[in-house]
């Protein structure tokens, strides 16, 4: 694993808490899967990166939920790195409700975990990850699984995540989701049902004077 262990700009620029067990757990779980053993062997040369792409793919695709469950719980400690692929993981899911024949090729579960383990994530890794995610995110694909999740962080999380989005985001990138953000943050409640078993509803308490002054101040 020496090519994974060591600090590169790379892996320092993920800010992530990634340990050697950690890795090595990763690596038993897949060896369950198919060609396995020559996965493994790949994993020695591999970056930071691909070594995440490879964890996320097994997420999404493994017949087991216990493993599911596990990777899902070592996700915030790849750090902002894996924001934007979460993310575009709920938008899949949102995007497919009403399209049950194509949205039934991944287990409910994998939207629901993806956003726990974005809400497990620092304020500051998702603060970060967002940024980038909204910088990239043009054409506003992204932007209402975007907003409804900085929606869950700002009422769940004693860190101030607007500032700390702030801090990241171009003044035009803000502008373009401040209209959505006031919307969904001065809601008294924000319900996000996940199709199947799975409800995944967060009760947002209206704040709507802290939030039009948070705001104001961040802009």
């Amino acid at each position: 694993m020496a090519a994974l262990s060591t600090a590169n700009s790379n892996t320092l620029h993920t800010q992530h808490t990634l340990q050697s067990q950690d890795i090595l757990l990763i690596c038993q779980l897949a060896s369950t899967t198919a060609n396995a053993e020559h996965t493994l062997e790949q994993i020695q040369s591999w970056s930071f990166e691909q070594f995440f792409g490879f964890t996320c793919h097994l997420f999404v695709t493994t017949e087991s939920s216990s493993v599911r469950q596990q990777l899902a719980d070592l996700f915030p400690k790849f750090g902002k790195i894996a924001i934007l692929s979460l993310v575009k993981i709920v938008y899949f899911f949102d995007l497919q409700r009403t399209q049950a024949s194509s949205a039934a090729r991944f287990p409910t579960e994998v939207q629901h975990l993806s956003l726990v383990a974005l809400e497990n994530m620092s304020a500051q890794n998702i603060a970060t990850g967002l940024a980038q995610a909204i910088e990239e995110d043009t054409h506003g694909t992204l932007r209402p699984t975007i907003v409804s999740l900085i929606a869950r962080v700002f009422y769940n999380n004693e860190e101030d995540i607007l500032s700390l989005l702030s801090q990241h985001l171009s003044k035009d990138s803000w502008y373009a989701i401040e209209t959505s953000l006031i919307d969904e943050l001065s809601s008294p409640q924000t319900q996000r049902v996940v199709e199947g078993n799975f409800n995944n509803v967060c009760l947002l308490k209206s704040r709507p004077q802290l939030v039009e002054r948070q705001l104001t101040e961040v802009a």
